[in-house]
């Protein structure tokens, strides 16, 4: 059974809630103006609302490089009446007003806190403020940082609990995935992608939940902290993200580190159309001008200038000094080049690379397709935009930047390179050239195509020809094989 992404936060910024919109309110939904606590708990710290501004300075939420930093740290004596003179400040970050559900899978990675007296936690409570339930899909304390506690609390004649500690490692020294699966028959925890607890649903536990997490200090269950708790101490958010699936019963467990498998397909990018028209420069710095038709324009030798029409325009740039100018919405156009490193242009959508040796291409926040010379050691980097980067037949290195990238494999290489940032359950691998005119159901069932782990966290991939040769065709750096899936990761037809 697949899935539906119904809620994602990657925290390229942070959107907290004002009162009128944003995604994220920063406390409870009864908090004060000021930020409020969990007094039930015994907690020592401050909940900060992000809209008080005597607090604003204490920088509590932060989101920089796609990660969500929550910190926690002693209350300056100076702001102390402002937070109801608790000796600690941190955060929480709630769905309350943007989103909720009833059923699906809930997932954050982030890398935790380690410390005597700190309480991170990830959870679900109903958004008609009764209690319970409740679900735990993560919470640690700083004295026991290898212990993972999940736990569901429901009402059956009194509060009861269901709950279970595992032990697994390195939660405060990586970035790891925390995951429950709520559906109407049972609840699965996942870590990293692995089951280690079930339980049935509760009775009652059918109504619509928004997703909590936070960072508490202090408490009945952690203890306080000591001299050995370093400060400040940060609960480090890289994404928060949920699904649902149509019938509301438990669907297979999720795959990989990012929750049950969405099915996608690969998508496609424009091509510059075939030149209608020439715009030939001379010998000299040309000034040249397309038309309103498709262009091919050559400045040839020289510093040229170049400035195409409203058709499709494909530029041939030869000299460090030329410039291809477009404006926004004037068809797509494409520069072919030769130099040794050439960056796209505002508006100019696809690079072709066409020396004889090693170049290196840039693209830029427009959704780029950029394309190897196929003969030398290239470096294809996308922008902030869905890009399609094609790799050629040498040890090309493939960045796709921001946005969902397609990284195509027309053929097997002589020599394989990388892809440096693939992000499973986001960017796409294209194989579908690799089995044009050899057709297979499964190539990884068949033994057609391999996914190994080279023993320093990253895949190698590899393909068998018709042939019989085992040919390498890249490798994916700091990805796991548990990561790739069929029709989510990778495509072949």
């Amino acid at each position: 059974m697949t899935a539906k992404l119904t809620f994602e936060d990657n925290f390229n910024s942070f959107s907290y809630w004002n009162g009128q919109s944003g995604t994220w309110d920063t406390g409870y939904p009864w908090t004060e103006a000021n930020g409020g606590t969990n007094t039930a708990n015994g907690e020592q710290q401050w909940y900060v609302n992000a809209n008080y501004a005597q607090t604003a300075s204490l920088g509590t939420y932060t989101a920089q490089n796609g990660i969500m930093n929550i910190k926690a740290a002693p209350t300056p004596v100076a702001l102390q009446s402002h937070v109801n003179g608790y000796a600690y400040t941190s955060g929480m970050i709630t769905s309350f007003h943007s989103f909720s559900q009833t059923y699906g899978y809930f997932e954050m990675k982030a890398k935790l806190p380690a410390g005597q007296g700190l309480w991170p936690a990830f959870w679900l409570l109903p958004t008609d403020l009764s209690w319970p339930p409740e679900i735990d899909i993560m919470e640690v304390i700083g004295s026991a940082p290898n212990q993972l506690e999940t736990s569901v609390h429901y009402d059956a004649g009194g509060h009861q609990m269901n709950n279970k500690s595992t032990t697994v490692q390195g939660m405060t020294t990586g970035f790891h995935t925390y995951g429950v699966d709520w559906q109407k028959d049972k609840i699965t925890w996942y870590f990293d992608g692995a089951k280690i607890h079930e339980a049935a649903t509760p009775a009652g536990m059918n109504k619509p939940m928004y997703m909590l997490a936070n960072l508490a200090v202090g408490g009945e269950w952690p203890g306080s902290p000591n001299a050995s708790t370093t400060f400040p101490a940060s609960l480090e958010i890289d994404y928060i993200r949920a699904y649902t699936d149509a019938g509301g019963t438990s669907p297979s467990p999720p795959l990989g580190s990012w929750g049950p498998a969405v099915e996608r397909s690969p998508f496609t990018l424009p091509a510059s159309a075939k030149a209608k028209k020439q715009v030939i420069g001379t010998y000299d710095w040309d000034k040249l001008s397309g038309t309103r038709t498709h262009d091919k324009i050559v400045g040839k030798e020289g510093g040229d200038r170049m400035s195409g029409g409203s058709g499709d325009d494909t530029y041939y740039v030869d000299h460090r000094s030329d410039r291809a100018i477009e404006k926004a919405k004037m068809g797509i156009d494409t520069v072919r080049t030769d130099l040794s490193s050439f960056r796209l242009a505002t508006h100019v959508e696809n690079l072709v690379l066409t020396g004889k040796g090693d170049q290196r291409a840039y693209g830029n926040s427009a959704s780029n397709k950029i394309y190897s010379n196929g003969v030398g050691d290239n470096i294809l980097s996308g922008g902030a935009g869905n890009d399609h980067l094609h790799a050629g037949g040498q040890a090309d290195v493939l960045i796709g930047g921001g946005g969902i990238d397609q990284f195509i494999f027309a053929s097997a290489p002589k020599r394989a390179g990388h892809v440096k940032d693939f992000q499973p359950g986001v960017d796409l691998l294209d194989f579908r050239g690799l089995f044009k005119g050899a057709p297979v159901t499964n190539p990884v069932s068949e033994g057609r195509l391999f996914f190994f782990d080279n023993g320093a966290g990253d895949t190698v991939v590899s393909f068998k020809t018709v042939s019989g040769a085992v040919v390498k065709i890249t490798t994916l750096d700091n990805v796991a094989p548990s990561a790739l899936h069929e029709n989510v990761d990778y495509f072949y037809v």
